[in-house]
């Protein structure tokens, strides 16, 4: 069964601020506003490969908004859920975890 409101409220102090609890409780979600599209598909390369690493896969979307402004931005959006569960497990905040690492080293570079 799916982590309950209380297990994942807890778990949430585990990953960075950025990770937001969305659709009534069943998705982990963190959006990434990169400095162009090519970055943003080199970002989506990295975390697809923690997640094939860890066996557990998150929804990754590249989009291109209008930002602040009126301009554009890209946006690399990671929402991780299990499909099985309708809902939130362990291994998502796990994966979550690991992505924050592999961002972190990514905007350093």
């Amino acid at each position: 069964q799916p982590l309950s409101e209380s297990q994942y409220i807890e778990l949430l102090s585990n990953v960075s601020d950025a990770w937001k609890i969305a659709q009534n409780g069943t998705v982990l979600v963190r959006e990434v506003v990169v400095d162009n599209f090519m970055l943003g598909a080199r970002l989506l390369s990295t975390v697809a490969a923690v997640a094939f690493n860890n066996n557990h896969f998150p929804i990754l979307t590249l989009e291109r908004r209008i930002g602040k402004r009126g301009r554009w931005q890209e946006v690399v959006v990671i929402k991780c859920t299990t499909v099985v569960l309708r809902g939130l497990s362990y291994e998502d905040f796990s994966l979550a975890m690991l992505i924050d690492v592999e961002l972190e080293r990514f905007t350093k570079d």
